[in-house]
């Protein structure tokens, strides 16, 4: 009977033995799913959350693809840039003009009074493409700064490439124009023929000088 208790009281003891590991392993069991979901949170926050590795990954795609973008159209700009400066280098237009005075003074201060003012203008296409309506004017300036046109005119239908072509005028002073400089401007413009109809000014000053009138009080 000694023995029968001593054998119910040990196998108790493996009873509050076991219930005690159990207690224990559930509690262990409950910390770790709480760990884990604690753990879980936060690898979804940094994953989905506003600061998260897509939402990053995201944010970094779309400033890539707008980078790459900005870098296109800068590109396109240049290229563009490039074409037109290509093309203007092969089909340049231009046209020069040239004034020069071809008389002299009889006296060394100038021309005075009723003496003949002698010019000459010369144009030229130095582009590479041909021209067409060609118009050269002239007018002058008096040392008083008043402008008038001396009614030279001259009109060309079309001009090649290379061509050139001098022009020659003349102008009497008066005596609004002693006193200091007069001035002499000639202007030329030019429609470009290549469809475009563009067109091209140029402009010349050539300056003498006309005698001192001295005025008696």
């Amino acid at each position: 009977m000694f023995y029968d208790l001593l054998i119910g009281g040990e196998n108790m003891k493996r009873r509050l033995i076991s219930q005690e590991e159990g207690g224990i392993t559930l509690i262990a069991l409950v910390v770790t799913i709480v760990v884990l979901l604690i753990l879980a949170g936060i690898t979804i926050n940094l994953t989905l959350g506003q600061n998260g590795i897509i939402a990053k990954t995201y944010e970094a795609k779309n400033k890539t693809e707008e980078s790459q973008k900005n870098e296109q159209e800068a590109m396109n700009i240049l290229n563009n840039i490039l074409d037109d400066y290509i093309a203007n280098e092969d089909n340049n237009a231009s046209i020069t003009l040239d004034t020069i005075e071809t008389s002299s003074p009889a006296g060394e201060d100038g021309y005075n009074l009723g003496e003949i003012i002698v010019y000459m203008a010369t144009i030229q296409n130095n582009g590479s493409l041909p021209l067409k309506d060609i118009v050269l004017t002239c007018e002058m300036r008096r040392p008083d700064g008043t402008t008038f046109s001396t009614g030279d005119e001259f009109t060309i239908d079309k001009m090649e490439v290379g061509k050139a072509l001098n022009f020659n005028f003349s102008y009497t002073v008066s005596e609004a124009d002693l006193q200091g400089e007069l001035e002499n401007i000639c202007k030329v413009s030019a429609v470009i023929d290549d469809g475009s109809e563009k067109v091209l000014n140029e402009e010349k000053v050539v300056v003498v000088n006309t005698e001192t009138v001295n005025v008696e009080e």
